[in-house]
């Protein structure tokens, strides 16, 4: 059995959960809304670095469970 984690940005979930129905075996996932930052760059790029670490971005997170040969 293994785990897939994802984090994927909020507007794509529709066409990810279309695409992750397809797959055969898949008995179902996890979605939960989460904000955060990493390495992507803000709307804003005037921001100071102590600026940018305050501005949390929505995420979806994806919780797979799938078999070993998936």
């Amino acid at each position: 059995m293994k785990k897939i984690l994802a984090f994927i940005k909020p507007h794509k979930l529709s066409k990810v959960t279309l695409a992750l129905h397809r797959i055969e075996g898949l008995t179902g996932m996890s979605v939960t809304d989460v904000r955060g930052f990493g390495r992507g760059k803000t709307a804003d790029e005037h921001h100071s670095k102590a600026e940018e670490l305050a501005d949390f971005l929505p995420h979806a997170r994806l919780e797979i469970g799938c078999a070993d040969r998936d």
